[in-house]
């Protein structure tokens, strides 16, 4: 086992080209269960900064799965 590379999981100008190689995984925060039972809101936070959501998206590989949460 080699040592561990730094991969980040949120740039401002993420590459499409190779992202997944090139970041991190992150998910997105979820709501606390017990303020979700009384509305019907998304259960995912609101707050979802910009700069994770393209990086995130720079990590498809566009395979046409059409379900895939990766």
């Amino acid at each position: 086992n080699g040592p561990k590379v730094f991969r980040p999981t949120r740039i401002g100008n993420a590459i499409k080209n190779g992202g997944f190689v090139k970041y991190e995984r992150e998910g997105i925060a979820y709501r606390d269960p017990a303020a979700r039972v009384n509305d019907w809101k998304e259960v995912i936070e609101d707050a979802r900064p910009a700069e994770l959501l393209k990086t995130q998206s720079a990590r498809c590989m566009d395979c046409g799965t059409p379900f895939c949460h990766q």
